[in-house]
């Protein structure tokens, strides 16, 4: 049911005079509805959010910044194929965190294609050929077209293998999800972070720019260049580590804040 379809019902309830038992329980109905709507609403005030909702579905869509390496699969014409990681459980520019554990991949397995930037109007980049959680995170690979298949895949191919683009975006249905309570994650605020319980992959694409900024680069992949942007990690311990990067991490949520926040004042 519609936003609006059930604001007139609300309504036409609150404009009656006499009610029955059942209009009590639709109205009670109703409300629960509408206050879904409103705290959707909040939640998606947060600048870096990707999130709609459709009558009985929340749409959300996340970035993933993640070096893809070659796939190794045996058997296989591994030319162009690439194994990417499309999402981890690290918290990011929303301070959302996806439960790797919760994915519901069956429906996408059907229909594995993968697409660019998410626009369902144009023919695929690739296909799918693995998808699955391994050590914590979710990863896939991807096929790429051909250039007699798409000339367009043949271009974002050429990008991938020569380390230009290393973004994947996932768009998923929330089926279980909750409010954090952390307050390191702005609980109770408009930036408080979402924690994804339960979710169905719907697509996942390739991407230009990622909300996930945080993935260690794994053995044989390509590195990523971030001299002058980001301060050396502390070697001296693990706890010195942890602390760096979870630093980095605040710090990177709060610059994309920032830009985003000059950006509509047109600074």
């Amino acid at each position: 049911m519609q936003r609006n379809i059930i604001e007139q019902k609300m309504l036409e309830f609150n404009n009656r005079d006499n009610w029955h038992e059942s209009d009590a329980i639709e109205y009670q109905e109703l409300t629960t509805k509408m206050n879904n709507f409103k705290k959707f609403d909040r939640l998606s005030q947060h600048p870096l959010r990707k999130i709609k909702v459709n009558e009985n579905q929340v749409v959300v869509t996340k970035d993933m910044l993640a070096t893809p390496e070659p796939s190794t699969s045996e058997g296989f014409d591994n030319a162009r194929r690439f194994r990417f990681t499309i999402s981890t459980s690290d918290v990011d520019t929303s301070n959302d965190v996806v439960n790797q554990n919760g994915w519901v991949l069956d429906t996408f397995k059907r229909n594995p294609v993968v697409l660019w930037n998410h626009d369902a109007t144009k023919l695929p980049v690739g296909k799918c050929v693995d998808i699955g959680v391994e050590n914590g995170k979710l990863k896939a690979t991807v096929e790429f077209a051909t250039a007699d298949a798409n000339p367009f895949a043949e271009h974002v191919y050429k990008l991938v293998s020569r380390g230009f683009l290393n973004a994947t975006s996932v768009s998923f249905s929330a089926i279980e999800m909750n409010e954090t309570t952390d307050p390191d994650r702005g609980a109770d605020t408009y930036e408080g972070g979402i924690d994804f319980i339960k979710q169905e992959l719907f697509e996942f694409s390739i991407v230009n720019l990622p909300a996930n900024t945080f993935c260690l680069i794994e053995p044989n992949q390509r590195s990523l260049d971030v001299s002058g942007v980001i301060k050396p990690i502390s070697t001296n311990s693990t706890n010195n580590i942890d602390n760096d990067i979870n630093n980095h991490q605040r710090d990177l949520r709060k610059l994309m804040l920032e830009l985003h926040s000059r950006y509509n004042r047109g600074i």
